[in-house]
């Protein structure tokens, strides 16, 4: 008698029709929660790849792992002896045998697990499934993602009378418990999902990185032209951390205050001879550069005049990724969080509080319609976050301005941060135009504070909030700052009541998770058909 796993092999490897199409009829599986969670095992190992829902003749497949690059096409099979609730034999020897033959006859693996196998022992299925992988594709490396995992205890395959008596004795009670199953789908979903991220960031990052060394390769009066470089440079002032440089033919590059820039004599590539730095102004001709990170200028040739400023790319990635290990080692965030941002928790707005903040902002007379009251009244109210979006010219930034001055004024510290400075800056400024409030500061650089500066107003900025004449404890403040600064000496450590994003739809998640861990509430405002975040690499 043969045990599970059964591998049932391919009478003949051929190419296979694409794509499958998806099953319109299995829209209810037979058993979700045991799909569901063998789905979040196979989903991180295999990518892409794995599918299901997928249909093949007049079968479908409960999990179908597809590479035509090598010709490999496996039906994965989760096997249950019996209906749990009617009693009646499911699979047993001999019943899906004209099923598998349809798959192999077809070109197709089929890999059938008993139910219990999922259910105990996931990881060592996978496993099963990426020694299959590798033996029949040139992918052998997916083995390496398990160099721990044990092997799988055999099951035997039963017969129609076995499967009955099964029933009867109600075996898949020794192995279903339908809420340690739910803990588990919650708890490797939540995993996936912040492993995902992490993934994101890093090749988001290197994709940003390859794009700006492809740049470099390029012949310099190329990269003059296209705006990427600027030659002919000669240092005239500098220290250990700020230097000006001086040009005396055409700038056209494209740079401008606050880009990543790296400073060489041609030489973009060589870490030793060239030197990572921040443009923070150009005046005239001058253009004056501070170093960049954990970069200190050694003793440069002043008398050259041949230096070079190539486009640069800044790696972060260590900031998010810091961001994404502090809610993974917080179960109590991690469930915040991941449950706002998966849909499972709707703002949380007392009536109470909805009903007082309703009569408190009536007796403002703010000049809002009922839409933008409404709006701002949850804002005020929720005790977890709100979304308040619209188009273009419905006052969303007025009304942030009044959110923002109301909580201050009742003693609430409020972060409103953007993906740009730009935003950040018309909103701290549109804040004191609309209200006057006078506790709002601007945290971050000090070449990012372009429109801090109006006839007739101003809103100060400070590199650092220990620079600023406040205190970790001071309450009533509105800051402008960056997520970015929230996760460096900028503004790391400042807690704050809530939260504010605006141009949300700009941010990509890795950042909105940093911005959401330094606050109790959050509020997400923007246009859903702005443009979205740039993304660089295929995801």
């Amino acid at each position: 008698m043969s045990n599970y796993p059964i591998i049932f092999r391919p009478q003949q490897r051929q190419s296979i029709a694409l794509p499958l199409p998806s099953s319109e009829e299995r829209i209810v599986t037979a058993n979700p929660a045991e799909d569901h969670f063998f789905w979040y095992y196979l989903s991180p190992y295999f990518g892409n790849q794995i599918d299901h829902n997928k249909q093949f003749k007049s079968y479908t497949p409960d999990f179908v792992y597809i590479d035509p690059a090598a010709n490999l096409y496996i039906d994965i099979e989760c096997d249950e002896p019996y209906v749990y609730d009617t009693g009646e034999a499911t699979h047993y020897i001999g019943k899906d045998r004209q099923r598998d033959r349809a798959f192999t006859e077809n070109g197709w693996f089929v890999l059938r697990f008993a139910e219990e196998q999922i259910i105990t022992s996931p990881e060592s299925c996978c496993l099963i499934i990426a020694k299959l992988i590798a033996r029949y594709s040139s992918n052998k490396s997916v083995l390496n993602q398990f160099p721990d995992t044990q092997k799988i205890r055999k099951i035997p395959f039963w017969t129609k009378s076995q499967a009955e008596e099964m029933a009867r004795e109600k075996q898949r009670d020794r192995y279903l418990n339908q809420n340690e199953i739910n803990q588990e789908i919650k708890a490797v979903s939540e995993t996936t999902l912040l492993n995902s991220l992490e993934g994101f960031i890093n090749t988001e990052t290197d994709s940003q990185i390859r794009e700006t060394k492809q740049i470099w390769r390029k012949p310099l009066a190329e990269r003059i032209e296209d705006g990427y470089a600027i030659s002919g440079l000669q240092i005239i002032q500098y220290t250990g951390n700020k230097i000006t440089l001086r040009y005396s033919g055409e700038n056209l590059s494209k740079f401008s205050a606050g880009n990543p820039l790296r400073l060489s004599l041609n030489q973009p590539f060589d870490p030793n001879n060239s030197y990572a730095c921040i443009l923070e102004e150009e005046t005239g001709n001058d253009l004056i550069l501070r170093a960049g990170y954990q970069t200190i200028f050694p003793d440069l040739d002043t008398s050259r005049q041949d230096w070079v400023l190539d486009q640069d790319s800044i790696d972060v990635r260590r900031y998010l990724i810091a961001a994404l290990a502090e809610i993974k080692e917080s179960p109590p965030i991690q469930d915040k969080i991941l449950n706002i941002l998966q849909g499972k928790t709707l703002p949380d707005i007392p009536t109470t509080n909805y009903q007082q903040s309703w009569e408190f902002i009536t007796d403002l007379k703010l000049g809002l319609s009922d839409k933008q009251k409404e709006a701002l009244v949850s804002a005020i109210a929720t005790q977890n976050y709100y979304l308040i979006q619209g188009p273009p010219g419905t006052g969303k930034t007025r009304l942030l301005a009044h959110l923002a001055t109301i909580l201050a004024r009742h003693h609430k510290r409020v972060l409103v941060t953007a993906f740009t400075h730009t935003a950040i800056n018309n909103a701290l400024r549109t804040i004191k135009e609309t209200t006057g409030y006078s506790h709002i500061f601007k945290v971050g650089g000090e070449d990012k504070t372009t429109g801090l500066t109006w006839e007739g107003g101003e809103i100060k900025n400070y590199e650092y909030f220990n620079n600023s004449p406040y205190t970790a404890e001071s309450k009533g403040l509105i800051i402008g700052g960056t997520c970015f600064a929230l996760r460096t000496n900028r503004l790391k450590g400042i807690d704050f009541d809530t939260v504010i994003f605006d141009e949300a739809g700009q941010i990509t998640l890795p950042i909105a998770l940093s911005g959401m861990l330094a606050g109790k509430r959050h509020i997400f405002i923007g246009d859903h058909k702005q443009m979205s975040p740039v993304i660089t690499a295929k995801h």
